[in-house]
């Protein structure tokens, strides 16, 4: 009795975790076909739960970054290694958001991969903010000011 008390307690912290979290989590089968996820990857991507359940992570991910992150899977799912990688996701309005993205593999009690689990946040403001820093202070910092003043004198 006391036993069921302590799996139900456990149960509710990670439901609490898996719905609360600030982060995109999730599950996929073996074939990286999503089986669940949580409300922050749906809002992050715009898509409901329902309509992401079923469709394979390779359907949201970014062309350019396809190779690498099936790379990736395949590596996981015949080693276990677990992999992070920054990756595109394509929203459902065709628009891209950049993720960092966290990947385990999900053991059965024969110690066999069952499932994928994955952790995903939002990065696209510091890839933006990251882009803006290329273009602006290459030209205007103080180094580069005073590499074109030892040419010019």
């Amino acid at each position: 009795m006391r036993s069921q008390q302590a799996l139900r307690e456990s149960e509710e912290r990670l439901r609490a975790l898996f719905s609360q979290s600030a982060a995109g989590i999730g599950q996929t089968d073996l074939s990286v076909r999503m089986v669940l996820v949580n409300q922050r990857f749906c809002k992050m991507l715009g898509y409901r739960s329902d309509e992401l359940v079923g469709i394979r992570f390779q359907d949201i991910t970014h062309p350019e970054d396809l190779a690498e992150a099936e790379q990736q899977f395949k590596r996981l799912l015949s080693t276990g290694e677990p992999f992070e990688m920054e990756k595109r996701c394509v929203k459902k309005d065709g628009s891209l958001v950049w993720t960092a993205i966290s990947v385990s593999a999900l053991r059965g009690d024969d110690g066999r991969i069952r499932q994928v689990g994955f952790i995903a946040i939002d990065i696209s403001a510091s890839k933006d903010a990251q882009e803006l820093n290329a273009i602006w202070l290459p030209s205007s910092s103080p180094r580069t000011t005073r590499s074109w003043a030892s040419i010019s004198a």
